[in-house]
């Protein structure tokens, strides 16, 4: 979420329904790791992204930072990653997925070059 806003995780919080779209990410990761065999713990995985959201002013994440330096970001190995799990199982990770879209979309933005810009590039003008 912080990639695709360019908000510190404290930030997320500010906003009515922020926190709370984090944490139903949260439990969309859980449902997937629980049905990979991972035994994570849903309360305790919700009660540490509250307290990021509560104590972590002003921190960037990594992916924020890729993004905010025009570099790839890591969002296929992560999101991707429990989408695809998401879909092995037959678990739906509807926000996960949007938000994996999301971070795609922003990164291309970021990091593509237009054919206008290369044309812009190469002009000695």
């Amino acid at each position: 979420m912080c990639a695709i806003t360019g908000c510190t995780i404290d930030e997320i919080g500010d906003v009515p329904g922020g926190e709370a779209l984090v944490l139903q990410v949260v439990d969309e990761v859980i449902a997937v790791a629980q049905a990979s065999g991972i035994a994570a713990d849903a309360s305790r995985s919700k009660a540490i992204a509250a307290h990021a959201i509560a104590t972590h002013a002003g921190h960037k994440p990594s992916m924020l930072q890729d993004i905010l330096a025009s570099r790839p970001t890591e969002i296929d190995s992560i999101n991707g990653a429990v989408v695809q799990r998401g879909r092995e199982h037959g678990i739906e990770t509807i926000r996960t997925e949007m938000l994996s879209t999301l971070v795609r979309l922003t990164e291309r933005s970021r990091t593509a070059v237009r054919p206008s810009e290369q044309q812009a590039e190469a002009s000695p003008y």
